[in-house]
C-alpha cells in the first residue's frame, strides 16, 4: 500500500513538472526554453546530452517529427554537438502516399 502512494505521489510531480514546461515553451518559445534549461542544468553544452523522440507516424501527425527536426535544428544552433544529440522517430512521412 505505502509503495502505491510513493508511485501515485511522484507521477503526481512528474504530470505538474510536464504541465509546467509546456506552458513555459508556449510563453517563451521553443528556443528560448531549451536556452533556459542549459542555463538551468550547468550551460555547459559540451556536456549536455539530449534525447528527441516523435512518438507518434504517419501523416495526420507529421506535426510531431516536425517538432523534433525543429528541436533538432535549434539545438544545433545553441552549440550542442551532433554527436550529442540522439533523435528517435520513424522516417515515413516523406514517401506517405498523401
Amino acid at each position: 500500500m505505502l509503495e502505491s502512494v510513493w508511485i501515485y505521489c511522484l507521477l503526481s510531480i512528474l504530470c505538474v513538472l510536464v504541465i509546467f514546461s509546456i506552458v513555459k515553451v508556449i510563453i517563451v518559445g521553443p528556443s528560448e526554453f531549451i536556452n533556459e534549461c542549459l542555463e538551468l542544468f550547468g550551460g555547459d553544452t559540451k556536456q549536455t546530452w539530449v534525447f528527441l523522440v516523435a512518438g507518434s507516424k504517419g501523416w495526420d501527425n507529421y506535426r510531431h517529427q516536425a517538432d523534433v527536426s525543429h528541436a533538432y535544428q535549434t539545438l544545433l544552433n545553441n552549440g550542442i554537438p551532433v554527436d550529442r544529440i540522439i533523435v528517435m522517430m520513424t522516417d515515413d512521412v516523406a514517401f506517405d502516399p498523401k
